[in-house]
């Protein structure tokens, strides 16, 4: 595929992760009126504030972060916002997949990526991220 990247260390999972959707393996949808009150603002404040830190260069080379630099911020200490990031999520996941067995791992914060910025085709990790979500924020044009 375009933008395919191989990744040696991670390719090997292609064959342990199971296919839990019936056509393409993604769902495009916009954010649920309750993500969007809590995450937009939280967001916004951050893009605004020295919250915002560079992001070492990831090892898999599924981004090209040596090339365009990436920025993040945690969202670790706002709990609120968290908990509903992390209870919406998993409520469109199991209604995706119809299971209610979903098992929560990790929320990561906003990855902040700026013109140039490639995020390769990739395998995430088979042991825990099985269904895995992505919200885009925002974006210029």
């Amino acid at each position: 595929p375009f933008g395919f990247q191989s990744v040696p260390n991670h390719d090997w999972q292609q064959s342990r992760i199971p296919r839990l959707t019936e056509g393409p393996g993604f769902l495009v949808m916009n954010l649920t009126k309750r993500l969007h009150e809590e995450v937009m603002p939280w967001f916004a404040k951050g893009m605004q504030s020295k919250r915002m830190k560079l992001e070492p260069a990831r090892k898999g080379g599924y981004l090209n972060d040596k090339k365009v630099p990436v920025h993040h911020f945690s969202i670790h200490r706002y709990r609120q916002v968290r908990a509903v990031l992390v209870r919406e999520v998993r409520q469109i996941l199991e209604w995706w997949l119809g299971t209610k067995e979903l098992k929560f791992h990790a929320v990561f914060g906003a990855r902040v990526y700026r013109r140039g910025s490639v995020l390769h085709n990739h395998f995430d990790r088979h042991q825990t991220h099985l269904a895995t979500a992505s919200i885009q924020l925002y974006q210029e044009l």
